[in-house]
């Protein structure tokens, strides 16, 4: 089942990437493990889901901090 939902995923991404102005997708875990994407080769995909996670921690750590 894991198997054909990858290019499932992938097909999801690549229709996403048709809207208008937007140039690459990319999906990736909170902990920055990509998934799938649809980027150019000007792009690491890797390093582009670490910045993601490093975004999504980053925030994390400012709702904590806000709510205390």
């Amino acid at each position: 089942m894991v198997d054909d939902l990858h290019p499932r995923i992938v097909a999801v991404l690549q229709e996403l990437r048709r809207i208008p102005d937007v140039m690459a997708v990319a999906l990736a875990r909170r902990d920055g493990l990509l998934i799938a994407h649809v980027l150019p080769k000007s792009m690491d995909p890797k390093r582009i889901a670490a910045m993601a996670a490093a975004i999504v921690g980053i925030e994390r750590k400012n709702e904590n901090s806000s709510a205390a």
